[in-house]
């Protein structure tokens, strides 16, 4: 991969950040691709990679180009553009009524007990999901995940309705995230506005400081079955070559006058060491030395 002095930008990498650029709609493209501060605290430099981009000013920041463009399964980050599927098709209406849970333990605390969709984004109650997917049903999942152009855009055949996101063969890379994501944050997909912003309301994680919220959502691969069970020691559920990836994806927004909004995509290794905490703390440490984080307030 070549290197321009000058300016700064990979060649390869630039190419395909520019198939992967905003759309029309957004108020900025990729300009330019740059080593990101702060890389040497990822907790692996070749099983992980971060991606951040400066909304107003279109600069990428990156930690491993190779892997920034690799696609993982998306599994619990798919809650994001699935809540835009299951509110545009009605099949979610009120995100805070509770969903009933059948009473049998799914291995996590948090999701054995009745779940609104609104508690679900932030547990990453898989079964709620799973159910939503169900009344969804195979064609119109399709449909609306290529619309959306999500990743590879594959869900498989009808059999993989409940696990397409948590094993494949649905995948997504660290680019493709911050492409949907920024779409996203501009209400700018093709998907009803009130319905983005609607979804980007159950997104909110923290405040940042004055004016500044974070926006996101975590993941994991993890062998979960398609009636919601984490089973740790079944090794059948994932396929044997597949990754165990960890996610964190989302934007900081604030205002233009604070440096602007940031979008960031990170995912890991899972079975490098104390890869789980990573997802967030790393992410977070990592946009500070890019001074797009000042501080991490209360929700």
């Amino acid at each position: 991969m070549s290197f321009n002095p000058k300016t700064g930008i990979r060649a390869g990498f630039a190419l395909l950040a520019i198939a992967l650029s905003f759309s029309t709609s957004l108020r900025a493209e990729v300009v330019s691709i740059e080593d990101a501060r702060g890389c040497e605290q990822l907790v692996d430099s070749e099983r992980s990679t971060f991606v951040m981009v400066e909304i107003d000013t279109g600069r990428m920041f990156v930690c491993n180009e190779q892997r920034a463009s690799e696609r993982f399964f998306p599994a619990s980050t798919f809650k994001i553009p699935h809540t835009l599927i299951a509110l545009e098709s009605g099949e979610s209406v009120d995100v805070h009524a509770a969903l009933p849970w059948d009473g049998r333990p799914r291995g996590v605390g948090s999701w054995d007990q009745d779940t609104s969709l609104s508690d679900a984004i932030t547990s990453s109650t898989v079964w709620v999901f799973q159910d939503i997917a169900e009344r969804i049903g195979h064609a119109r999942e399709l449909e609306a995940v290529q619309r959306l152009q999500y990743g590879n855009a594959d869900i498989g055949d009808e059999s993989r309705l409940r696990s397409f996101w948590l094993s494949g063969p649905l995948e997504i890379s660290a680019l493709e995230q911050i492409s949907f994501l920024s779409q996203l944050r501009e209400r700018a997909l093709d998907v009803d506005p009130d319905v983005q912003m609607r979804t980007i309301d159950l997104l909110s994680m923290q405040e940042c400081g004055r004016d500044c919220m974070i926006y996101g959502k975590t993941g994991a691969v993890l062998p979960i079955d398609n009636d919601g069970f984490l089973l740790s020691n079944d090794d059948s559920i994932l396929p044997p070559d597949a990754e165990r990836t960890g996610w964190f994806v989302g934007w900081v927004e604030r205002p233009s006058n604070d440096g602007g909004p940031v979008v960031f995509a990170h995912n890991l290794d899972l079975s490098l060491p104390g890869a789980m905490a990573a997802r967030i703390e790393v992410t977070y440490a990592i946009l500070a030395e890019n001074d797009a984080l000042n501080e991490i307030g209360s929700n």
